[in-house]
């Protein structure tokens, strides 16, 4: 365990390591930001009458470490809820995440399987260090996965690229794979 009463001032004072930090955050923030161009309210609205269109956010501390979302859809509703999550977790991964209302569940569940997604197994919706590191095996019977979830959640760990143009199409595409099954 590291001794809490000293401040680790090598790591306080190491600028470099702080800019190329903020470098490639703003990089993943750009990325965000066109992706979520892709999909206007209008779009949205029209995979779900329920959306409240994409919105972008980040944060410094999911679990100590920075994170940045883009989420398209944003409804959360127990039984009727559908939103489309992008998570770039610094040194964890990037993920995509499919969070389905019990009524949108079960028609749209095998398709997610089929392109490769897990289905979570926490109940905790945002329990991504639980959801991440659960049993990697997908789920293929679906019927007892919806009884006790307020919210059932759906993701896919996606590759790291580290050229902006091709990753940005390569996203989109994932993006555009999970939009044409809802």
């Amino acid at each position: 365990m590291k001794d809490l009463s000293k401040l680790d001032l090598q790591v306080w004072g190491d600028a470099e390591a702080f800019e190329r930090q903020n470098r490639l955050k703003s990089q993943f923030w750009t990325l965000f930001s066109n992706l979520g161009n892709e999909y206007p309210h209008e779009k949205v609205r029209g995979i779900h009458s329920g959306a409240k269109g994409a919105k972008l956010s980040q944060g410094n501390n999911l679990v100590g470490l920075p994170y940045q979302v883009l989420d398209i859809g944003r409804d959360f509703d127990p039984d009727s809820g559908l939103n489309v999550r992008l998570l770039n977790w610094f040194s964890r991964g990037v993920y995509l995440l499919v969070y389905l209302g019990k009524f949108k569940s079960p028609s749209s569940g095998s398709a997610l399987l089929d392109l490769g997604f897990i289905l979570s197994q926490v109940s905790d919706p945002f329990d991504y260090p639980g959801m991440f590191e659960q049993d990697q095996n997908p789920k293929k019977d679906l019927s007892s996965s919806f009884t006790d979830k307020k919210i059932t959640v759906y993701y896919k760990p996606l590759e790291i690229q580290d050229t902006m143009e091709p990753y940005q199409r390569y996203l989109s595409s994932e993006l555009k794979k999970v939009v044409d099954i809802l």
